[in-house]
């Protein structure tokens, strides 16, 4: 965003009313796609880089790209405008139609103050089991479309980094509107017989105390670095090698004609974000009944509030396949003879348990 609130936009001004009026008759077709625009208008962090993902269109006058996420200030971007590639242009012998322009487009940097800051690190418990899947931090604002995995640190006791615990990879696993980065611990380490495990050692070990470091030199959407460092100590016990079994699972149950939350106690911690995402209430039609869900206890318990009273009747407990406690064990299937998939399950099988309110 620039400091006045309006969106960062590239735009071609200038274009005849013929070449506007073709581009708007071809906006949102299905044979005109994301090629054909970049091939007139890219935008990219450099000559030879993949184009900048977003949207075209005929805004007064001019040709207009918005990119799906805010330019990053203080970095520059190549743009490249082939007049020949107009929709307009075929047959057309036009002197300028056969330039291709390119020039150079920075967002000043610092146009905001520093207020980014670590939200929300999960787990949010301070025991963590040895061999730990997944770890998420969340931000009070969008973060930067540059890579973040190189901010993220464990350090043992002595304040020694722990070498290279987590995968090198960081461009997939940032949700919709970049507040939320997710860090995988390398599961080759995690896992028991596996070669990295054996040349490195697992990434954490039972009975010791750690710290998770993220750097301030992380930048925000803005450019700007987070406005602190953040520090977060947590121990480890022995790995969790047990499947996830919902018999264990303690349910307190409202009186029907209220609105009172059920709730759900797992004795361990779960994945937070797949906890939110994968349990919910069923009645007998097989509807999903409408409602809010909470974690709680540090993801050891799950609440759900309704929208309207409880009817009196018969109902499920159901939980998606892509259900994980903090070790990556599913329901009646351990981690260990699992394969490392990514969180996005395309058809998840469900699991469920009958529950009555009276």
């Amino acid at each position: 965003m620039h400091p006045n609130g309006a969106p960062s936009v590239v735009e071609v001004a200038g274009l005849p009313a013929s070449d506007l009026a073709s581009l708007e008759s071809v906006q949102g077709s299905a044979t005109w796609q994301d090629a054909a625009w970049q091939a007139i208008l890219s935008v990219a962090v450099g000559p030879g880089q993949p184009a900048v993902i977003g949207r075209y269109s005929v805004v007064d006058g001019s040709l207009r790209f918005t990119p799906q996420f805010p330019l990053d200030p203080g970095r520059t971007y190549a743009v490249r405008f082939d007049p020949s590639r107009l929709p307009a242009s075929s047959g057309r012998s036009d002197a300028w139609r056969t330039q291709v322009l390119t020039t150079d487009v920075a967002m000043p940097s610092g146009a905001t103050p520093v207020s980014t800051q670590v939200r929300r690190v999960s787990p949010t418990g301070d025991v963590w089991p040895a061999n730990l899947l997944r770890v998420y931090v969340e931000f009070s604002s969008p973060m930067s479309t540059r890579g973040g995995a190189e901010h993220i640190h464990i350090l043992d006791e002595q304040g020694k980094e722990v070498v290279e615990p987590f995968l090198p990879l960081d461009y997939d696993f940032w949700n919709s509107d970049r507040t939320r980065f997710t860090a995988f611990l390398d599961p080759g380490r995690q896992k028991s017989g596996l070669v990295p495990r054996n040349e490195l050692g697992p990434s954490l070990e039972p009975g010791r105390r750690y710290t998770l470091a993220v750097d301030a030199s992380w930048h925000d959407t803005y450019g700007q670095p987070l406005k602190e460092a953040f520090r977060r100590e947590f121990r480890t016990v022995a790995p969790d090698l047990t499947p996830i079994d919902m018999a264990t699972w303690k349910v307190r149950l409202p009186k029907a004609g209220t609105t009172e939350p059920v709730q759900v106690e797992f004795g361990e911690s779960l994945d937070r974000q797949l906890l939110l995402r994968s349990l919910a209430i069923r009645v007998p039609s097989g509807q999903i009944f409408p409602g809010h869900a909470h974690a709680e206890q540090d993801e050891r318990g799950w609440s759900f509030e309704p929208e309207d009273p409880w009817p009196a009747g018969r109902y499920e407990l159901v939980a998606l396949s892509i259900l994980e406690d903090l070790a990556g064990n599913q329901i009646g299937r351990p981690f260990e003879v699992d394969t490392f998939t990514k969180v996005e399950d395309p058809e998840p099988t469900t699991a469920s348990r009958p529950i009555v309110i009276r």
